[in-house]
């Protein structure tokens, strides 16, 4: 009855891993440049990253002070 069980979990994880629609490269396309095309998750997925590694870089949290803080003058 374990190995029925662990088969049948297994297949329903596969199934949800094969369905997932976040990460593929499916959707709008926003930008293209010489034929690549970049579609609209891509895109999301990008700037998350690298807003995470800016904060993850500068040591701080995500918050209006850190966004809203002078680089130099003028310049946030």
């Amino acid at each position: 009855m374990k190995k029925l069980l662990c088969l049948v979990l297994n297949a329903a994880m596969l199934m949800g891993i094969l369905c997932l629609g976040g990460c593929s490269n499916r959707g709008e396309t926003v930008m293209e440049y010489q034929g690549y095309k970049i579609t609209a998750p891509m895109y999301q997925y990008w700037v998350a990253t690298y807003k995470a590694n800016i904060l993850r870089s500068g040591g701080t949290s995500d918050s209006d002070k850190f966004w809203d803080s002078e680089i130099s003058n003028g310049v946030t």
